[in-house]
């Protein structure tokens, strides 16, 4: 079995990528990936399953960030090495944000059931 999984779910316009395990600096790509790909309006990463978090995974997912548009890219359960590492880099979290971006989700969510 592999040492991360990244789930999603879909509501009200929102796409939730719910990260599992470790982030490293391979999972940082896959998550990329899935930013690359998606077509949602807004794109809430969810780092509640991760167990395990390195600087190096901050820094690849820092960078792929600045090829797309922040302003639909929301945050939730940032470990903090991980939000340490993103402000180092260039891309802070802000945690006002953050909890937006969860508040928003579990509003959307609770809509669509």
């Amino acid at each position: 079995m592999g040492r991360f999984r990244l789930d999603s779910s879909y509501a009200g316009g929102t796409l939730r990528l719910l990260l599992h395990g470790v982030f490293d600096g391979s999972s940082a790509w896959e998550v990329r990936h899935a930013l690359a790909g998606a077509d949602a309006a807004r794109v809430i990463l969810d780092f509640a399953g991760v167990e395990e978090a390195w600087e190096f995974g901050a820094a690849v997912l820092s960078a792929g960030l600045r090829h797309v548009d922040r302003t639909r890219i929301g945050f939730a359960n940032v470990p903090e090495t991980v939000r340490v590492a993103m402000a180092i880099f260039g891309t802070p979290v802000e945690e006002g944000a953050e909890r937006a971006a969860a508040g928003e989700w579990t509003d959307r969510a609770a809509g669509s059931a």
